[in-house]
């Protein structure tokens, strides 16, 4: 099912350009959380009278905030409960380094011990590649 789009709100989705998009920014949601944001999305259309046609997802906003009215706001506020962890270039380029205002990776040096999933992050930032180009070997 979709989890961004351009809903009721006007908002926009996970893209930086609905016409020309350059980029997008993917959230990492847990999936019992994502169900029941659509199980809360579901019900409460329902009630409102939408009609659902089989086969047909339901879109959920990312940045808008949820609420209870308008009955499409249930269930948003993925991505302001769930920040961006990657930003990807949709022109299947490498992006340049990432903007000054975004939230650093972690630091072993700052106290703060890393999870391999961080440590890749923070690497394929620092080198400019996707983090499936990153291998990390511990050895005990």
């Amino acid at each position: 099912m979709p989890v961004s789009g351009w809903g009721d709100s006007g908002v926009g989705d996970s893209v930086d350009d609905r016409v020309n998009p350059q980029y997008a920014q993917v959230h990492l949601v847990p999936g019992d959380e994502m169900r029941d944001r659509f199980d809360r999305a579901y019900a409460a259309r329902k009630k409102a009278g939408y009609t659902s046609p089989v086969g047909r997802g339901i879109w959920l906003a990312l940045y808008d905030k949820e609420a209870t009215t308008p009955v499409t706001l249930v269930g948003a506020a993925i991505g302001l409960a769930h920040p961006p962890i990657a930003k990807v270039p949709l022109s299947g380029q490498p992006m340049e380094a990432e903007a000054a205002d975004s939230e650093p990776a972690p630091s072993v040096a700052a106290g703060v011990p890393l999870t391999i999933a961080e440590a890749k992050r923070g690497l394929a930032r620092s080198f400019g590649v996707s983090e499936d180009a990153i291998e990390i070997t511990i050895r005990g």
